[in-house]
């Protein structure tokens, strides 16, 4: 077991299975990713059982016109969303350029010198994600 847990795969483009993954990374971003793609206040979400209902659900900022009260405001709301995370701290950036939404989340796990950092980038009506390494 890792010792931020464990979880179950659950990236459509890396595994199908759902099977139970114990790489300390994997398990942190798996988390972050539900966190920021899960609906605010959903105790049982369409794509499964979530444990956590203090959730942003960047979809629904797909169209929108981000001022920068919104985009503080986003920056906060994703700085709350994981505040009594123990397990890591965060730090979050969001710009706004040419109607493309960018949210860059740096994990830095609490027994762990390496940064984790990802890349949520919303255009073209979808949310796109990628791991930086």
């Amino acid at each position: 077991m890792s010792i931020y847990g464990t979880d179950y795969e659950m990236f459509p483009d890396l595994d199908l299975t759902f099977t139970e993954m114990t790489n300390s990374e994997d398990v942190l971003i798996q988390d972050a990713y539900k966190r920021l793609t899960t609906p605010s206040g959903s105790i049982n979400p369409a794509g499964g059982q979530f444990w956590d209902i203090n959730t942003l659900d960047l979809k629904e900022y797909l169209g929108d016109t981000m001022s920068g009260f919104k985009l503080q405001a986003m920056k906060a709301r994703i700085s709350s969303i994981f505040s009594t995370e123990s397990r890591y701290d965060i730090k979050c950036e969001v710009s706004f350029s040419k109607s493309v939404l960018t949210v860059v989340l740096n994990m830095f796990p609490s027994n762990d010198t390496r940064v984790i950092r990802m890349v949520f980038t919303l255009k073209d009506s979808n949310v796109y994600f990628e791991r930086v390494k």
